[in-house]
């Protein structure tokens, strides 16, 4: 005999059976498959479009510096070193934003396809293994990173 308040009810040879599910307590296979690199695809290509958006205003506030030099280099008017140290700062910081934005876009582009590819693999009951690997390169003179897709 089942345990009293469990699910288990009496089967046709009197041991106790599971109960069905209740309707909407579980999710098909179809949508949860792939749903995490969905997510997380979507994610990085939100977060890519914003860090390229920041690069190219921080490159325009660096060209803005840069004219503001020359001009006033033109009018006669004493140097501005401030004005060449931010300019020189948001060059650095809009070509990073540049550098990383690209690959976070390209990293969400890679894992959303593996996402896609997961749930419908899933729907038409086929076995996925598809697997996504970003690896960060760092060094003296390099920054960026190496992404490698297999489906």
């Amino acid at each position: 005999p089942a345990p009293a308040g469990s699910a288990a009810e009496p089967g046709a040879n009197g041991q106790a059976v599971a109960a069905p599910a209740a309707a909407g307590g579980s999710r098909p296979a179809s949508s949860t498959a792939g749903r995490g690199a969905r997510l997380a695809g979507y994610t990085l290509l939100g977060v890519g479009g914003a860090a390229l958006v920041g690069g190219v205003a921080c490159l325009m506030l660096a060209k803005g510096a840069s004219d503001d030099l020359t001009a006033a280099n033109q009018a006669g008017q004493p140097f501005d070193a401030s004005k060449q140290s931010a300019g020189k700062l948001y060059d650095l910081v809009g070509g990073t934003l540049l550098g990383v934005g690209g690959a976070a876009v390209v990293a969400g582009v890679a894992a959303a396809i593996v996402g896609v590819r997961a749930g419908r693999s899933a729907t038409a009951g086929r076995a996925a293994a598809p697997a996504l690997v970003i690896t960060p390169v760092a060094g003296a003179t390099v920054l960026g990173g190496v992404a490698r897709l297999t489906f």
